[in-house]
Parts: structure tokens; sequence; C-alpha cells
């Protein structure tokens, strides 16, 4: 039974008792239409067997729709967003403004003219 699997969550767990949403956390899904690879053993079987009113099998690599949605499928974490260039950065430096509390005096000394 050695291999890989790619099982993708077909249902929320919103409705279902907590071994059931227990296990599929425990296969790394987490929400509808996640997509995770995980490996074929009798130990993963059970638990899609469990699972198998909301869970759908693939045997092969998910190609597409899962290729336009700028996701990509990774090992045990599920699908993960493509990161998303940083904003660029500002010409100028920010300014300080100045302060606009009034000058105080020394304390203990009186002004002198």
């Amino acid at each position: 039974m050695a291999g890989t699997l790619w099982v993708r969550q077909k249902k929320s767990t919103v409705r279902m008792v907590q071994p059931q949403r227990d296990t599929m956390r425990s296969l790394g899904l987490r929400r509808p239409g996640q997509v995770v690879e995980v490996n074929d053993n009798p130990a993963i079987r059970g638990m899609i067997a469990k699972l198998a009113f909301a869970l759908e099998v693939l045997t092969e690599k998910p190609k597409a729709p899962y290729a336009w949605k700028g996701v990509t499928v990774t090992k045990g974490t599920g699908i993960v967003p493509k990161k998303a260039a940083a904003p660029k950065a500002s010409a100028e430096p920010k300014k300080k403004s100045a302060s606009k509390t009034p000058a105080t005096k020394a304390k203990g000394k009186k002004a002198s003219k």
C-alpha cells in the first residue's frame, strides 16, 4: 500500500460531531475544497473511510482547477496560496511632525527679564 493519495474536503465540518472534526484535522484538512497529500497506509485509509461522505480521494496529483487559482498542493499542509509581492517602500522617508506643546520653563526658577 505504499504510495501517496490526495484527499479533498467536500463538505464543511460545521454540523459534524467532534470526533469527525478531529479526524478531519488529523488529515490536515481545514476548509472545504482544500487538497492535502497523505501517505497511503491502513491508518489513513481508516480515517478516509470514517469521513467518506465528506471527502474525495484522488489517486493522481490534481492539476485543474487548482493551477488557475494561484495555489499549490503541498505535502501534509494542504493548499497554500502563493506569496504576494511585498509593497514597495516609498522613496521619501516620513518626516517627524513638530511638537505642538509649548516650551515649558524649568522647575523652581522664575523667568528673568
